[in-house]
């Protein structure tokens, strides 16, 4: 086990059956971090600091006391269900006093389920209990930036949106999205891209996937729809809306110059290669940040873990978020700036303000009293909700502070 020095460090770890694990955690806040466990053949130690890195980004912004981390695993190639869960453990174990005395907790991320998570924190002692679904309140902060670009566009007309990436988040939303607001022309998975001038059926999709797994694709294109190849194409697909929604850097400065869509909203961390965004923002192209669209994770997770219904948590998220998205998108404009670089600017003034300001943990205190049963549970609720929903008011705040400032012209 290799330790870089603190509060950011990194951790390789050899795994049984060819197997190698990382860990980096970027920020700590009050001696602990969480993020993610991402899962592939193909993994390395760049890729997890990169997401560990939009984590911190991630909670700063929404203003969540949290640490952020990532973790991940290089399964070899050939590796069934039986031996997957074996390295999981055996990661877990690895890691038990990182995750036990919580420096790090591990959460679902690509290719990490339930049962996987399960496995992990199995082998570090845990047994753990109803994992939320972050997926599902992850799309409800992609739904949320769409409707509020769907607004600031004219809100007129069907957006048309091209998604690379068909996982368990766009399968969320294309149940949720209003098929005369948005039209779904393009989709991606593993296998292939599709597409559909006259638009695609968003509920269909999400039963065929459901029918067919990956294949879908290819049950799709005998039945009409267009081949995208190579797949890469969709980024470039002539849309109103790109959506990625796969792995980092999609977006590159290779391919920033054919991009057709004139927005960018992302549901997957980190969707922006260096130099791309500068050339996306001069080609007029509006880039969302990912770790501000896909926050409903953490956001909806933590909400639910309160107690909150799922109608409760998409009706404090479009009340308390919306406003966030529609101002990001308008602060922006009125300064020529990309959305994305505003919405860094905020997250690491945040996180710079948390530094150097060591307020007392009354969170975690209250919460142990609750534990002994000295502090009533649902009022603690109330109080954590009613923190976060203040994070979320003063965002707007500082977003309508930065409104016509001068300062932020030119920023990059």
């Amino acid at each position: 086990m290799q330790i870089t020095d603190q509060p950011q460090f990194i951790i390789t770890l050899p795994l049984s059956h060819n197997a190698l694990g990382y860990v980096a955690v970027d920020t700590l806040c009050r001696g602990t971090s969480s993020g993610g466990l991402r899962v592939a053949g193909d993994l390395d130690i760049d890729e997890v600091q990169t997401l560990a890195r939009e984590m911190t980004l991630k909670f700063a912004f929404v203003g969540l006391p949290r640490g952020g981390a990532k973790s991940g695993i290089r399964l070899p190639v050939a590796c069934d269900r039986e031996t997957k869960h074996i390295i999981l453990r055996e990661f877990g174990e690895r890691l038990d006093r990182i995750i036990g005395c919580g420096i790090y907790y591990p959460g679902m991320d690509m290719n990490c389920g339930p049962d996987d998570l399960r496995s992990v924190y199995a082998g570090a002692g845990i047994t753990l209990g109803p994992i939320t679904d972050t997926s599902f309140h992850t799309a409800l902060t992609v739904e949320t930036a769409l409707m509020a670009i769907h607004a600031m566009d004219g809100g007129k007309r069907p957006l048309s949106i091209a998604v690379e990436g068909f996982g368990a988040v766009a399968a969320h939303l294309f149940r949720r999205l209003p098929p005369d607001i948005f039209l779904i022309k393009a989709v991606s998975n593993i296998t292939g891209a599709i597409c559909n001038p006259e638009g695609l059926d968003g509920r269909e999709l999400v039963s065929l996937r459901a029918l067919h797994g990956d294949d879908f694709i290819a049950y799709l294109v005998k039945n009409g729809a267009e081949f995208i190849e190579p797949k890469e194409q969709l980024l470039t697909s002539d849309v109103d809306i790109l959506v990625p929604s796969a792995r980092i850097h999609a977006l590159n400065e290779g391919n920033a110059k054919a991009v057709c869509a004139r927005y960018v909203v992302p549901v997957s961390n980190a969707p922006y290669a260096p130099g791309a965004l500068n050339t996306l923002h001069s080609r007029g192209v509006v880039c969302l940040p990912g770790f501000g669209c896909n926050v409903g994770g953490v956001l909806g997770s933590t909400l639910e873990d309160l107690g909150l219904k799922r109608e409760e948590i998409e009706g404090f998220i479009m009340e308390s978020y919306y406003p966030v998205m529609i101002l990001l998108l308008d602060v922006a404009k009125a300064n020529h700036i990309c959305p994305t670089d505003l919405a860094m600017k905020i997250a690491l003034a945040r996180l710079e303000n948390r530094k150097t300001n060591d307020y007392p943990n009354r969170g975690g205190l209250l919460q142990r009293l609750s534990r002994r049963g000295l502090w009533p549970k649902e009022q603690l609720n109330r109080e954590v909700v009613f923190s976060i929903k203040k994070g979320l008011i003063s965002l707007v705040e500082e977003l309508t502070n930065f409104k016509g400032s001068s300062q932020l012209r030119g920023d990059k």
